[in-house]
């Protein structure tokens, strides 16, 4: 980290990730609008690990289409979309970890249809034999095609074809309805409150750390879950800003 002298040259935030006050009916109406976007396939998405969420950092990082479907920021948790059904399975409760995350919600739990908003609520373990059911009558898998996850289905259903679940999803996830351009607003306004307190922090001899911690309480203090990616703060001559040629007419 270099000491700030003079001005900061460049300072490049994400908005936070506020969490958007979204409706359960609304994800569940996007999970009815996504089964019929399927042609008689099943949708497959797996949220991401405790490993890859880093459950211990402030910022909740969930996969985007799985949190776009379900609304669901804990970790290892799966969905399956079918023409006939749709799950969400959750891991079970595990005391030890429990100590330092606090409870995190399980299938065994007996308001867990509340809190998700699922009517299927079952656990991770059941997820092959439920994969298996939906495929007596689906030919295909959309998923998200990338590894470990692409492997794992491959070798569940070697002889199911597997689709890119973007090709469905993104259509669906372009039209914004009012819950969320009322969040990308909020954030909106919270990144550049965080921007104007880093400039008014900025003070020769501070440390680049000490103005990247100010736009991040900036945006814990106003509710955020966290920065979308760690604040950018440059200074010295490798911050310099590039000449931009200047055209005539």
């Amino acid at each position: 980290m270099n000491h700030i002298r003079g001005a900061v040259a460049g300072l490049a935030l994400a908005a936070c990730a506020l969490f958007a006050q979204i409706p359960q009916q609304e994800y569940q109406a996007r999970r009815a609008s996504a089964r019929k976007s399927l042609d008689g396939a099943v949708l497959v998405l797996f949220g991401r690990t405790a490993a890859e969420m880093g459950e211990h950092s402030p910022a909740v990082m969930q996969e985007p289409d799985f949190r776009y479907l379900t609304g669901w920021t804990r970790p290892d948790a799966i969905l399956l979309l079918s023409p006939a059904r749709e799950i969400l399975f959750l891991p079970g409760h595990n005391p030890d970890r429990e100590k330092y995350t606090g409870p995190r919600p399980a299938a065994s739990d007996p308001d867990i249809r509340a809190v998700t908003g699922f009517e299927d609520v079952l656990p991770v373990e059941q997820f092959e034999s439920q994969l298996s059911k939906a495929l007596e009558s689906s030919l295909s898998i959309a998923t998200l095609l990338r590894e470990p996850y692409w492997g794992r289905l491959k070798s569940l259903a070697p002889l199911r074809e597997l689709t890119d679940a973007d090709s469905k999803l993104g259509p669906l996830r372009a039209k914004k309805s009012a819950a969320e351009i009322a969040a990308i607003r909020r954030s909106t306004d919270v990144g550049v409150e965080a921007h104007l307190a880093a400039w008014r922090r900025i003070a020769p001899g501070l440390f680049e750390y000490q103005v990247s911690a100010t736009t991040t309480s900036m945006m814990l203090e106003r509710g955020c879950e966290g920065d979308a990616y760690p604040p950018i703060v440059a200074s010295g001559p490798n911050a310099r800003r590039s000449t931009i040629p200047k055209t005539s007419g």
